[in-house]
């Protein structure tokens, strides 16, 4: 990424320079036994995350139903296309949406924030896992969602706040 911290660390780096750093900090794992709908709601870079689960776990529940919302600033922001297209086409129990929060006026997907979507799921009525992957402000705005206004049971929410 042009400018970005690591990206020019690297950049100047020479064949045979050590690096040191320490790996990721987070204790989110998928939870089992399983849900029957699994809600992976993530902003930006949070998505890797939920990938990763995606694409090693899901495949062991074939009557699970999963569900993704992905938040972006805008369309230039929509990556992983293929890889969601694909796990799309591999798995009849799932579903991906991209949510746009400053589209263009061509965008003709969902506009606004993840958590403008999230009562578009029965989590009420039925037995749900949510993942919540991304900025600390949506961590606090799903929250808000599920356990404040719908009485989501806390247990069954899973948290890696990106700050």
């Amino acid at each position: 990424v042009p400018g970005g911290l690591a990206s020019e660390y690297v950049a100047k780096m020479k064949v045979g320079d050590e690096v040191n750093f320490t790996g990721p900090w987070g204790k989110c794992l998928f939870k089992t036994p399983v849900a029957d709908q699994v809600l992976f709601i993530c902003t930006g870079s949070g998505l890797s995350q939920h990938l990763s689960f995606l694409f090693s776990d899901t495949p062991n529940f074939p009557n699970t139903k999963f569900h993704m919302l992905i938040g972006v600033g805008n369309e230039a922001e929509v990556f992983y296309h293929e890889e969601l297209k694909a796990a799309k086409d591999r798995n009849k129990n799932f579903d991906y949406h991209w949510v746009i929060s400053r589209p263009t006026t061509q965008w003709a997907g969902k506009k606004g924030w993840v958590t403008h979507f999230i009562n578009d799921f029965d989590y009420k009525n039925i037995s749900t896992h949510v993942y919540l992957c991304g900025r600390g402000e949506m961590i606090k705005g799903a929250k808000e969602v599920l356990v404040d206004q719908n009485g989501f049971a806390k247990e069954n929410l899973i948290i890696e706040n990106f700050g």
